[in-house]
This record gives C-alpha cells, structure tokens and sequence, in this order.
C-alpha cells in the first residue's frame, strides 16, 4: 500500500507512512490478525524479502496467538475446574452438615428417651415411698417402717443426683488446667482410692505394674484422676465374682502408655462402648466411657481397648509425654 493515509487516516502521522506492506495471517485458514510494516522514507521500498521476512513473522505470529489461546482456554478450563471443586466441596459439605444435624437430633432422641426413663424408675418410687410415708403418719404406723421408708427415698434421691450429675459432665464444655504430671503418682492415687472400695472384697486382687522412670505429661491432674477411676470402676463392675485388676504404665517412643486390664466379662463386639448412651449396665445413661474418650482426646491422646469375651479386657491409654 502506498500513501495508506487516503484510504485509512488512522495512519496520518509525522513522518508520514509511505508505503506499508501488509501480511495476514490464519488459523485453521480463519484470519484471526495481521502483521503490518510501514516505512517512511520515499527511497526505502519493500522487496520479496521484504515480503518472504514478513510472511515468516505472520507464521510466528500465528503460533504465538495459538499459544496464546491454548493459554486462555486452559485458564478459563481452570477456572471452571476451580468452580466446580468449589460448589461440589461446598455441596460436600452442606451435606455433611445436614448429616451431623441429622445425627445431633438422633442423640438428642435417644437423650431423651434415655433421660425420661432412666429417671422414671426413681421418681415413681420416690412418689409411691411418699405415698406409703403419708398413710404411716396418719395411722401412727411404728418407727422402723417410716425409717425404712426414709432410707427408700435417701436411696432414690442418690440415684436420681448421680443420673444427673453424669449428664451434666458430659453435657459442660471441657476446660483444661494443663501443667507437668507424674503419671505414676496419679496411677498410684488410684490405686489407694480402688482398693479402699475393694477393702471388704478379698475376692479383687489389684496388680500394679509401673513404670520406675518419672513418666511426665502435660495434662489436667483431676481430669485423667477421673478417666483412671472411671476405668477402673468399668473393671470392677466387670468383675462381680472377683478377679484381677492391673495397671501398666510404661514409655513407648515419644509416648506413655497406660493400660488398665480386668479378668472380667468382656465387651461384645457390636457393641460400641464409645458412642454416646450406650451401655450394657442397668444403671447409668452409658456416658462415662464418651466422657472419657473426649478428655483423653483433648490432651492429644488415643484409648483404645481389647476384649475377649468371657476372659477379660485391656484398656489401652495413649498419652505424649514430656522429655526431661
């Protein structure tokens, strides 16, 4: 093109645009762009080599704009791969939620049904003691008879608080008072308290097996003082007829370990000791093993156990310990 400015005045400029030479070039044989050369000197031509250099960067050029697009379009596939992560961790997750509802509510079921007739048993023999405690006072019925009566009733309330009391441990946030523990000297307390209940039982033998070296972690001292004596209480009750109670604790790696064992019934294998109201006990709402497992998950740890039913079973707390 020479003198390009009559025909396209965007080209007006000083020095003026003498000449320009002109090379399209395709994708797909569609044109997508053009290169453009102009020169501004009247002794300056273009040439075949002018033309053949030209057509040569219209080819680079057509590589460069495919790169470019091929760029783009993984960008945007990108993109749209991003989005659908995004709602389907978004659905993921809405569905989770839903399910933990779901499963809240189905606690809450249970809870309640649970509550309502674990503390129906004591409140109807609180009312029918009432009852009978009414009728002795107005037909001057003897002493012993209203004593027994008051002892019912002392025995129903206990049960009652106890029930409540449990529910209300499990149901208060969990607040840690965390420093340096001797694990040892917890086990040993434990220990002491155990055996003033088993004093009177000559049938329960109780083995401790501790480690010499100080085991330390950080813990709650009243808090695992409790997981121990809760376990243990498990064990005795497991053991009716009398047996062996024995606990272990020693260092494993960067860990210490505690084991409490019974020689008692055992655990059957459906049965999912930690879940929240499950229990194979008449009393009790099945909360304390729950309690239990989410105070020791607190301080970082694990428990687990092994039951053999009929021979006995072995609690297995997983505790990190402090280097000194």
């Amino acid at each position: 093109m020479y003198m390009a400015e009559r025909v396209f005045p965007a080209l007006k400029a000083e020095p003026p645009v003498v000449e320009a030479l002109l090379i399209p070039f395709r994708v797909d044989n569609k044109p997508v762009g053009t290169v453009w050369i102009v020169a501004h000197d009247e002794n300056r031509k273009f040439d075949r080599e002018d033309e053949r250099i030209t057509k040569t960067l219209a080819q680079i050029a057509s590589v460069a704009w495919q790169l470019w697009k091929a760029s783009a379009d993984a960008e945007q596939r990108n993109q749209d791969l991003e989005q659908c992560v995004h709602d389907r961790t978004r659905e993921l997750e809405n569905t989770h939620r839903r399910l933990r509802e779901a499963q809240v509510l189905g606690t809450l079921g249970t809870a309640a049904a649970k509550v309502i007739h674990d503390l129906a048993n004591p409140l109807n023999a609180i009312s029918t003691s009432v009852q009978l405690l009414e009728r002795c006072l107005k037909t001057n019925s003897e002493r012993h008879l209203i004593a027994d009566i008051v002892q019912d009733l002392k025995e129903e309330n206990v049960r009652v608080h106890k029930l409540i009391e449990e529910l209300r441990q499990f149901t208060r946030p969990l607040e840690l008072k965390l420093e340096p523990v001797n694990l040892t000297e917890i086990l040993v307390q434990v220990i002491h308290e155990v055996s003033i209940v088993c004093k009177d039982s000559h049938s329960i033998e109780i083995e401790p097996k501790l480690s010499e070296a100080p085991p330390i972690v950080t813990a709650d001292p009243e808090k695992l003082t409790r997981v121990f004596l809760n376990l243990c209480k498990n064990s005795l009750e497991a053991m009716p007829e009398g047996g062996k109670l024995t606990l272990r604790c020693y260092a494993r790696d960067k860990n210490i370990i505690v084991e409490v064992q019974d020689t008692g019934c055992g655990i059957s294998k459906d049965m999912n000791i930690f879940e929240s109201f499950t229990t194979s006990k008449a009393d009790g709402w099945g909360l304390g093993l729950s309690i239990v497992r989410q105070i020791i998950l607190a301080h970082g740890g694990t428990i687990d156990y092994v039951s053999d039913v009929g021979k006995g079973t072995t609690f297995i707390i997983c505790l990190p310990r402090i280097t000194v």
